[in-house]
């Protein structure tokens, strides 16, 4: 019964790093998501770990594995990575919209430029 505490413990520290990354992404704290994802990675090598270190079988598999809590917890992960997901695709999709602004703002200077008599510089950019 120690290891399903044990995997429960692991369990909501993961979900309680989800959720700080959830509101790294939401504040737009990228140094603060990295934190984070570092964090989570040190955690699921903890996970992985400890499942091949308890590779156990017998009624102690089956209680980890019919315990509510670690089935509530996980399903609760699941879905705040989903949604961690969601959020960050929207704003790289955000990001992309923006680009795309910026390089058609740069292809109208360009263009701009190419129609300058003279030095190919504008007036205003000159020294009298």
């Amino acid at each position: 019964m120690a290891e399903v505490a044990h995997w429960e413990n692991l369990a909501r520290s993961w979900l309680e790093l989800a959720e700080q990354e959830t509101e790294a992404i939401q504040r737009e704290d990228w140094q603060a998501l990295a934190k984070c994802q570092e964090r989570i990675g040190a955690l699921q090598r903890q996970w992985e770990t400890f499942a091949q270190e308890t590779r156990v079988g017998g009624s102690d598999a089956r209680a980890i594995q019919q315990s509510p809590v670690i089935r509530d917890l996980v399903s609760a992960l699941i879905e705040r990575e989903r949604h961690n997901l969601k959020l960050l695709e929207e704003r790289r999709a955000a990001l992309q919209v923006e680009m795309e602004r910026w390089a058609d703002v740069a292809h109208r200077i360009r263009q701009w430029y190419r129609i300058q008599p003279g030095s190919g510089r504008p007036g205003w950019m000159q020294f009298s």
